[in-house]
């Protein structure tokens, strides 16, 4: 029988053509660990991707630390120029503390200087109050005084003028009426006024309107340019006011209520009061200006 020869070849191509051989001869000829090598190597390729990754991750990571650790680097020194300047700072400030302390006991000092000059003026301001206090009174007397005298004095002036006007007045009576355009009469007396009101119907007039009436200054006859009868009521006064004025009108008013007689109004003075002059320049009442030499001494 002749004996068939296997070449390494044929070895080879039954390998190749069989699947189950080539498991057969690798599990003769491998060891279990070197079956296992190919699956535990992509385990092992699997493990070094991850650790790639985060070895990547550890690196980003670690660079990301190192910019922030340059960060906090850079801000600790601005921190530590900010403490140095802080400490600047202080310094000054501790510098002028101690300025503004010594300023202080410097004022203190003058406080208490001023407060004893201040004491003592209060003493003398209390001591000039008591004086002024004395003078005060003093003059508040004597003012007083004065004032009664000077009060005393002007009624007399008043009555002074009064006086002189009245006197004077009742001279000029004819001038007056003349310069009313009439020719003066006479100057009724006093009683004629009494029988004149107590003729007439005094209904409705006051009582202290009547009584002055019959205490007028002056009521005078005259006539007119033709003879016709008119009566002229003057009120004399050192200056001539309203009041004057009104009491004038009234008298004409009852001359004529009380006799049926026209009669006109007119006052008298040394000088005239603003508020009449609208009266006067409107005719309700004639002005006639008295002598200025009766103020005169002789």
């Amino acid at each position: 029988m002749a004996t068939a020869t296997i070449t390494i070849q044929d070895i080879m191509d039954a390998i190749d053509s069989e699947p189950e051989m080539l498991e057969a001869l690798r599990a003769r000829l491998l060891t279990r660990e070197l079956l296992e090598l190919p699956e535990r190597f992509a385990e092992f390729q699997s493990v070094m991707l991850e650790f790639k990754a985060d070895m990547l991750q550890f690196q980003s990571n670690m660079l990301e630390f190192k910019a922030n650790t340059l960060e906090f680097q850079k801000s600790m020194t601005e921190f530590k120029d900010s403490m140095l300047e802080f400490k600047d700072s202080m310094l000054e400030f501790k510098s002028d503390m101690l300025e503004f302390q010594k300023s202080t006991t410097e004022f203190q000092s003058d406080m208490l200087e001023f407060k004893a000059n201040t004491l003592q003026v209060q003493a003398n301001t209390l001591e000039f109050q008591k004086s002024m206090t004395e003078f005060r009174k003093s003059t508040l007397e004597f003012q007083a005084s004065a004032e009664n005298r000077f009060v005393e004095l002007g009624t007399n002036v008043g009555r002074l003028n009064g006086w002189m006007t009245s006197e004077v007045g009742l001279k000029e009576v004819p001038l007056i009426a003349r310069g009313m355009g009439y020719r003066y009469r006479r100057l009724l007396e006093r009683v004629e006024l009494f029988d004149m009101a107590d003729d007439a119907d005094t209904s409705g007039i006051a009582r202290g309107d009547l009584e002055s009436f019959i205490r007028a200054d002056a009521v005078a006859a005259a006539t007119d340019g033709e003879g016709r009868a008119w009566y002229v009521a003057v009120e004399l006064s050192f200056t001539a006011q309203k009041r004057d004025v009104d009491r004038a009108i009234r008298n004409a008013e009852f001359v004529t209520r009380f006799t049926g007689v026209p009669a006109a109004a007119a006052v008298a003075g040394i000088q005239m009061a603003d508020e009449i002059r609208g009266d006067v320049d409107a005719g309700n009442v004639f002005w006639h200006q008295l002598p200025v030499k009766i103020l005169q001494p002789e």
